[in-house]
């Protein structure tokens, strides 16, 4: 019996916020413009594809005929476009209000310019918590991608690595891929045959494992030497898709929610916190950060089992190791405080925990007012759809400034307001 194995390439593009137009265009032509103009000579190879709101933005605005063309392979089923966080947040420093607010306005923005709602969210920086279920879920996504790292932190195997598993938090169910390190240091550095071969030695005769690459897609061209390589006289990426399609008949490629609707996850797993292995050293301190690298090195190239277990610091370190991080960090997190008091206090729009509907909240609610909304409750074994109720709670700021108690005190006495009255 032919022994049978499937990819899932995933590919993340990325631009910040403010980039310079002529770095976009740039990056745009070296590896965005060249992958799509690749997948459209080779209708078979299926791959998900993420942008990230700032690059989505630009797209739109700067390069229309690419977003047609890329809707094109959207609506023959040969990409899936991944949503996550609209402006590429690491979720897991956001309140979880904001966490569903980026989760639900990126799936939204997909849905609008591809006709399709996204499933899959990729996890910016491969930042992951174990309360990320919770939103990931919340903004109607089902599955992520992880490294390879955090599934060893989970005690996962390394021949068991192959597939996704199921993961939870407070019963919220997600499913976590783990991109496979040998698979993202070969593609696309290593010669295409080695490549199949190493896919090859992977397979098994029940054609259940799956291998997932999920990495950056400037690495496809925009990197140092790399568009001479993927798309100049090296043709590696041409090369490559050519040998998927010559080995079709063994090594399968599928979009990562395809495989989950004939794929059970292998199992159950409790990822703690983590990133993708280089994090764990840059955000030690840097006598720490070299000593762990030593250790790391040492393991590595012994091949030691305890290799498996060294993962460096934990990335918020970052915060106390770089003081103007924590800064605007928290600057972000007063920031988010003041906005949402603001609609709770002058009237505006709340999400709803799925993300699915607005709540429009009228001037003047007082906190423990309740709100039913009709149909947006949970759906029972029965199919029916009860009512949620949404009931207000104002928090106010554990400091008031004087420029607040002067307005509340001289609103008050304008007014005639006792709320020890009400």
């Amino acid at each position: 019996m032919t022994r049978r194995i499937s990819l899932a390439l995933t590919l993340h593009n990325h631009q910040p916020i403010g980039n310079f137009g002529w770095v976009l265009g740039e990056v745009f032509e070296q590896a965005y413009q060249p992958m799509v103009e690749a997948l459209s000579r080779h209708p078979t190879v299926r791959v998900g594809l993420h942008y990230t709101g700032p690059l989505l933005e630009w797209l739109r605005a700067e390069r229309p005929e690419f977003i047609d063309a890329l809707r094109e392979l959207v609506d023959r089923n040969q990409v899936e476009i991944l949503g996550g966080g609209l402006y590429e947040p690491v979720l897991a420093s956001l309140p979880e209000r904001d966490r569903v607010g980026q989760l639900t306005r990126m799936a939204e923005t997909i849905e609008a310019m591809f006709g399709r709602r996204p499933t899959g969210a990729w996890l910016a920086e491969r930042v992951w918590e174990p309360d990320v279920p919770t939103s990931l879920v919340a903004g109607g996504y089902g599955w992520t991608i992880l490294d390879d790292s955090h599934f060893r932190a989970a005690a996962i195997p390394e021949d068991a690595m192959w597939g996704p598993y199921t993961t939870e938090d407070q019963g919220h169910l997600l499913d976590v891929f783990g991109t496979e390190q040998g698979l993202r240091y070969r593609i696309p550095f290593h010669e295409v045959d080695e490549v199949i071969d190493y896919l090859r030695d992977h397979a098994t005769e029940d054609g259940q494992r799956l291998g997932t690459m999920g990495d950056d897609g400037e690495k496809f061209g925009a990197w140092p030497t790399t568009f001479e390589h993927c798309w100049g006289k090296g043709r590696w990426m041409e090369r490559f898709f050519e040998a998927l399609e010559e080995n079709a008949g063994w090594l399968q490629t599928v979009h990562p929610t395809a495989w989950l609707a004939e794929h059970p996850p292998i199992g159950r797993a409790y990822v703690p916190t983590g990133s993708y292995a280089e994090m764990g050293e840059w955000s030690l301190p840097p006598d720490e950060s070299r000593a762990y690298s030593v250790a790391l090195h040492h393991a590595t190239d012994a091949d030691l089992p305890e290799r498996r277990w060294l993962r460096g610091g934990f990335w918020r370190n970052f915060l106390t190791k770089y003081d103007e991080s924590n800064t605007i960090h928290k600057k972000m997190l007063r920031v988010s405080e003041k906005v949402h008091k603001a609609v709770a206090l002058c009237g505006g729009q709340l999400g709803k925990p799925t993300g699915r509907v607005q709540l429009t909240i009228p001037k003047g609610t007082s906190s423990g007012r309740t709100f039913r909304l009709k149909g947006k409750g949970v759906r029972s074994k029965a199919g029916t759809v009860g009512d949620q109720l949404v009931t207000v709670k104002i928090i106010v700021p554990p400091e008031i400034d004087e420029s607040l108690s002067y307005f509340f005190s001289e609103w008050r006495q304008k007014h005639g307001y006792d709320p020890g009255r009400k």
